[in-house]
């Protein structure tokens, strides 16, 4: 777990790019479950994602959770926060979010 703000995101992205080679390789992320709660000008999303290296093709990828905090103001929604971590065996999604 790290705390990033903008700048540093992007740069450990960027990074991240190079390191996977995943200009070469490819990339994906689907979606495979959200979870929103609104309360007047205040959001929660749980985001359920699998992330994977398209090459080499039998690449089985892997499961995370991202948590999005949210806040409406002047007529829009902004991103208040994000968090992430990963789903393991020893880490499995709360029963809700399966």
């Amino acid at each position: 777990m790290a705390v990033l703000n903008l700048e540093g995101f992007l740069d450990w992205w960027l990074e991240d790019i190079e390191k996977h080679k995943m200009k070469e390789r490819g990339f994906e992320e689907t979606i495979e479950k959200i979870k929103v709660t609104v309360y007047g000008n205040i959001a929660h999303c749980f985001v359920v994602y699998k992330a994977r290296l398209k090459s080499p093709a039998d690449m089985p990828g892997q499961l995370g959770l991202d948590s999005h905090s949210l806040m409406k103001k002047d007529g829009r929604w902004w991103i208040v926060s994000i968090t992430n971590d990963i789903i393991t065996p020893q880490n499995p999604l709360p029963e809700e979010l399966r």
